[in-house]
């Protein structure tokens, strides 16, 4: 039987549809090379839920350890009121109640292996200037290109996973440095104890200043009960620093409450797509830009030294990457018993902890004393008694 061809003069407007098309019927076979180009397809007619995860763009996600996996500073519960770190890039600040618990915890949704948890103490409602917020501050440079504070300023959109013991509306919303210039969006809670998918979206800010620095671009922020201080109308831009709506849940007020959250993500855009996945190392290497924590792994060695005398060790550290700014950098150890300059098959301890000086955004100097026994000229290593009780942290944080 000869072959029939179809050509399109043979077919009406709007003969073929999708619903015409079997599943699986057109693929690259039958697409000629360059068939298909921009003029062929109309605007807005490819959108996210058409295209497979692996199509979306790189760096896309501003939002720095958004998997809560990196921990560098250990993964002991800490207290919100010290407005501190669960894991690299992710603070807390609590000021209603008493004994509430941050920490990087291991249940999590599916896809994910960590996540950042509050559990309340002595539950009590928050007086009118009262904070309570999960937050990441994030760099201007990451952000600069949202264009924010101009009229060409871009939308923008964050998803999370979240988990609460309590159901009800919460408060997500972003800032900026100066702490003038905020938007409340909102998200739902819908079943306890369960962990569910949110998007928030948030409008570009065609006013205001928004650093393009090192310094803080915007703030992303989630709110468990902030006073009504905070309290502002729902998805408008204000002048202040606003973290809720009225009526929104107080998650701090009950005792023995919890929330977590995973896998957070702000792009650009009014449509959330997948979380962008990056490699162990590439999340790290992000972290170390605003901490770094140095100290030995297996053999407690810290850095190599010079011996410039029989009583002092010296030398110049190169940070694993390059940080935010001169950092500050502060030693952990249980004191002088915690360090040992190593040189000769010999471990002497040190006099005094280990000091710094020199410091830049790439490199500082440490000095470790000795009462004597050191030949100067040779070379040495300093060694911590105990890698886990000894170290140094390196911080640029914002």
């Amino acid at each position: 039987m000869p072959r029939t061809t179809i050509r399109s003069e043979d077919i009406t407007d709007d003969q073929i549809t999708t619903d015409t098309i079997a599943v699986g019927a057109v693929n690259a076979q039958e697409i000629g090379a360059n068939a298909v180009d921009t003029s062929e397809i109309a605007a807005n007619a490819v959108t996210p839920v058409q295209m497979a995860d692996s199509a979306y763009l790189a760096n896309r996600n501003m939002i720095i350890n958004g998997a809560m996996l990196i921990a560098q500073r250990g993964t002991a519960a800490i207290d919100p009121t010290t407005n501190g770190f669960a894991v690299d890039r992710w603070k807390a600040y609590t000021t209603t109640g008493s004994g509430h618990t941050f920490q990087q915890v291991s249940d999590s949704p599916d896809g994910f292996e960590h996540s950042i948890k509050i559990t309340i103490g002595t539950g009590a409602s928050p007086s009118a200037s009262n904070m309570n917020v999960i937050y990441q501050s994030i760099e201007g440079y990451n952000v600069s290109h949202l264009d924010f504070g101009t009229s060409a300023a871009l939308s923008i959109v964050a998803s999370f996973w979240v988990k609460s013991s309590i159901t009800g509306n919460y408060g997500c919303s972003i800032h900026n440095s100066a702490l003038d210039r905020s938007y409340v969006g909102q998200y739902t809670v819908s079943v306890a104890d369960t962990w569910e998918k949110k998007s928030v979206t948030f409008t570009g800010d065609t006013t205001g200043t928004w650093l393009k620095t090192t310094g803080v671009g915007m703030h992303i922020n989630f709110d468990f009960g902030s006073g009504t201080d905070f309290e502002v109308a729902l998805d408008t831009w204000v002048p202040g620093n606003d973290k809720r709506v009225s009526g929104q849940a107080i998650l701090v007020a009950t005792s023995s409450a919890t929330i977590q959250f995973s896998g957070a993500q702000l792009e650009v855009g009014t449509t959330a797509t997948p979380f962008e996945r990056k490699t162990f190392d590439q999340e790290l290497i992000a972290c170390q830009r605003y901490c770094q924590k140095l100290h030995g792994e297996v053999t407690n060695s810290m850095v190599s030294m010079q011996l410039c005398y029989s009583t002092i060790g010296t030398e110049g550290v190169l940070y694993y990457s390059k940080k935010r700014a001169a950092p500050t950098i502060t030693q952990y150890s249980a004191g002088v018993t915690g360090w040992f300059i190593h040189y000769e098959n010999t471990s002497v301890v040190v006099s005094a902890v280990p000091t710094f000086d020199t410091i830049d955004s790439k490199t500082c100097r440490i000095t470790a004393l000795v009462a004597s026994g050191l030949t100067q000229g040779e070379a040495a290593y300093l060694r911590t008694g105990n890698a886990a009780d000894s170290y140094i942290i390196v911080d640029a944080e914002l």
